[in-house]
């Protein structure tokens, strides 16, 4: 007897996932994610269908900062968005050169 071949599920790639660092909280971002989605969209990506985002906010405490640039930047993304000024630009770098060291 013949048997009927196994059927092959080719897996698809991963989606690819942009992390979103901000020293703001959500709530007072609503106009600037606004944009940014549209950016997004503009660039042929939409959110959940063809790119994920990951977001951190540190909700004004700035000491929050380190932490949440070293969770994204040691997650599997593919570009990082840093929003909010000077202090989140330096808690990324900072985070970056840790990662390296390593």
């Amino acid at each position: 007897m013949i048997g009927r071949p196994a059927l092959v599920r080719a897996e698809s790639p991963a989606m690819p996932m942009i992390g979103f660092l901000s020293s703001r909280s959500a709530s007072d971002s609503v106009r600037m994610l606004d944009g940014f989605r549209k950016g997004l969209v503009a660039a042929g990506l939409i959110e959940g269908e063809n790119v994920a985002v990951t977001y951190r906010w540190a909700d004004g405490q700035y000491d929050r900062l380190p932490g949440l640039a070293a969770e994204l930047v040691g997650s599997p993304i593919s570009v990082l968005v840093a929003v909010g000024g000077e202090p989140t630009a330096r808690a990324v770098v900072a985070a970056q050169k840790k990662i390296r060291r390593r």
